[in-house]
C-alpha cells in the first residue's frame, strides 16, 4: 500500500496522510522506499492519535527495511530534489 500525500504529488517535501495499520503486538511490516534524485524519508509511527510522533527509520536512498508496527503511520520527506520520493507497507 502507497503511503499517500494528500496532494498526490511525491516531487516536493510532503508528510503523507496518517495510515492506520493493522496492528497486533509483535507484528512487523516491511517498508519499501524509492527515492529518484535525493530526499530525505522518515518513517514516523505512533502509539495511539495524541502520541508524539517517533521517527523508527530513515532512508536517503531507495531500499527496503523490515519494521516493528504500531497502530499509526505516516513518512515525512524533505530536501526532495530531481525526482520523486515514495514509500510502500507491506503488513504481515
Amino acid at each position: 500500500m502507497l503511503l499517500a500525500n494528500s496532494s498526490g504529488t511525491y516531487n516536493a517535501d510532503y508528510t503523507s496522510l496518517t495510515y492506520k495499520t493493522n496492528y497486533r503486538a509483535q507484528e512487523s511490516g516491511t517498508v519499501q522506499c524509492y527515492i529518484a534524485g535525493t530526499a530525505t524519508v522518515d518513517v514516523q509511527m505512533r502509539s495511539q492519535s495524541d502520541a508524539p510522533w517517533l521517527t523508527v527509520h530513515s532512508f536517503t536512498e531507495s531500499g527496503a527495511q523490515e519494521i516493528r508496527l504500531m497502530p499509526e503511520m505516516r513518512v515525512s520527506a524533505s530536501s526532495v530534489t530531481g525526482g520523486d520520493a515514495k514509500v510502500w507497507l507491506i503488513e504481515r
